[in-house]
């Protein structure tokens, strides 16, 4: 006898085969497929932490390592096909009897801006800056941005809009007081004006420093008394000359709080990460805790636990899109001595956290984690102890992992595709006027508003087109000329494209 099938059966197979590709199609977007661990120095040296930082194809490294028997220097790598392969490393700080040491990395298009703490003078640090506008293949002269003579320490940096470039230290005065200084450039750091005092507070940790929707963000790990220690955060909406009180977004107890990482989005959004021992029975390490601003950082929602497991040490966030990205050390495997790198994602903006990667398997410290994460992948740097005796060596260590993996289907050879912006531009080189068409599919339907801003090489804004609604297909025409309507000089500029969690730059040169 033959089986038959009713109606509502087949409804019930038809939307069971629905969900069952629905969550397949969860799973594949969450997904990090991770490579293998890459060694990026061999100079049996103690590493002592790095910045990495992308624009276009190209990665950018600054990291210090002691391989000098006076004391540590900074070094500068870059890899120019993500990853794939690494520069040789050249020497940022003067190669002397004096301890230099990274403070903070910026970079927007093909100009790179670092500052560091350095000891030359009379063993009392003091920052200083430089700058390369070719992608790292050269650097200006250092600039001294601090008094010679007074001991400052913990220096960030954050770009703001056209030229402005922000650096914030710790300066001990002759009084012993901590005052929370900044120093502003109006053209990409070629000059620079007289400090501002902002506090004297006192911050106990390197300045996490961000610039987004025109307002400068501080966030800090400060004592509150003798007792111990919170994450503060501040912000500056008038270009660094006022401030806001502080904000505790830690938990605000009698369990000490520390290192914060921070990240941003284009929607006003903030994202925090820090270490906390407020559940941890250890004194060295404790759990990663989260927090989120959806207003630009006037009010920060309630913090999240990411880790249970009280091990954890050092972290970092990023963001792209809905997607939040943490990675931090842990040594759940060998207390203090046996640190591996983990990894934890979110897919709709920290709301919920899919489950933990671990990155790391070497059994010896991999720590000090930093993260950057370009449109299709994900990039990861740590010190790594385990080429040499611990702890007398460390090498600088690199993991890549790609973002949105697709998967073809046998039937129909259909396929879960993610599109990028595409341009197309021309002509190219230009005399002055400039089409510049794109396109962007929808990704399963969703369309997205795209944007798109001109950058000249030392990274400053030229000019911007916002909130450009996409179609199949659109184009506009560039004049050749900035927000102001001045023609531009001839030269080499970048075009950069967003679209959502998206985004790809051009190359184009303007001749007159």
């Amino acid at each position: 006898m033959k089986k038959s099938t009713s109606k509502s059966g087949l409804l019930v197979y038809a939307m069971l085969f629905l969900f069952n590709n629905l969550l397949l199609f969860s799973f594949l977007q969450a997904q990090i497929q991770w490579e293998p661990d890459v060694r990026l120095t061999d100079v049996l040296s103690q590493c002592c932490g790095g910045y990495i930082e992308t624009f276009g194809d190209t990665i950018y490294v600054v990291f210090a390592d002691n391989r000098e028997p006076a004391g540590a220097d900074v070094y500068f790598i870059r890899s120019t096909d993500m990853g794939t392969t690494w520069s040789n490393d050249m020497s940022l700080s003067p190669l002397d009897t004096n301890s230099s040491y990274v403070g903070q990395f910026a970079v927007r298009g093909e100009t790179l801006h670092v500052v560091y703490d350095d000891a030359r003078y009379i063993g009392t640090y003091v920052i200083y800056y430089r700058r390369s506008v070719d992608g790292g293949l050269s650097w200006e002269p250092e600039t001294l941005l601090s008094s010679q003579w007074r001991s400052c320490a913990k220096a960030g940096i954050t770009l703001g809009d056209s030229q402005d470039v922000f650096v914030i230290w710790d300066d001990v005065d002759d009084f012993f007081h901590h005052l929370t200084t900044l120093k502003k450039s109006t053209d990409a750091g070629t000059t620079w004006l007289p400090e501002n005092i902002i506090d004297s507070l006192g911050y106990d940790s390197p300045f996490g420093l961000l610039y987004n929707s025109q307002t400068i963000h501080m966030v800090i790990r400060h004592k509150l008394g003798t007792l111990h220690s919170e994450i503060f955060y501040k912000r500056s909406t008038d270009q660094g000359i006022t401030w806001s009180d502080y904000d505790v977004i830690s938990p605000n107890d009698s369990a000490a709080s520390q290192g914060p990482a921070m990240c941003c989005d284009y929607n006003g959004n903030l994202y925090v990460t820090w270490m906390d021992y407020k559940y941890s029975p250890y004194s060295w390490t404790g759990d990663i805790f989260f927090s989120k601003s959806t207003d630009n950082g006037l009010s920060w929602l309630p913090y999240k636990q990411l880790t249970d497991v009280h091990h954890a040490q050092a972290s970092d966030v990023c963001v792209s899109g809905d997607s939040v990205y943490v990675v931090w050390d842990d040594d759940r495997w060998g207390i203090d001595t046996e640190f591996e790198l983990y990894f934890r994602m979110s897919t709709d903006g920290g709301e919920t956290w899919l489950t933990e990667e671990r990155l790391t398997n070497a059994l010896k410290n991999s720590w000090r984690p930093r993260m950057v994460v370009s449109k299709e992948w994900v990039h990861v740097i740590w010190n790594d102890h385990r080429d040499g005796p611990y702890p007398a060596y460390s090498e600088l260590y690199y993991k890549r992992g790609k973002r949105f993996v697709g998967v073809a289907e046998d039937d129909q050879n259909s396929r879960m595709v993610y599109h990028v912006p595409e341009l197309e531009i021309y002509p190219n080189p230009s005399r002055g006027r400039l089409t510049i068409a794109f396109t962007l599919q929808p990704s399963y339907g969703i369309m997205h508003d795209l944007s798109l801003a001109i950058y000249d090489v030392a990274g400053c804004l030229i000019k911007r087109f916002d909130h450009l609604t996409m179609q199949p297909s659109n184009q506009i025409f560039w004049d050749g000329r900035d927000e102001q309507g001045k023609e531009v000089v001839e030269g080499i500029y970048f075009i950069r494209a967003d679209a959502g969690e998206w985004s790809v730059t051009e190359k184009i040169a303007l001749i007159r």
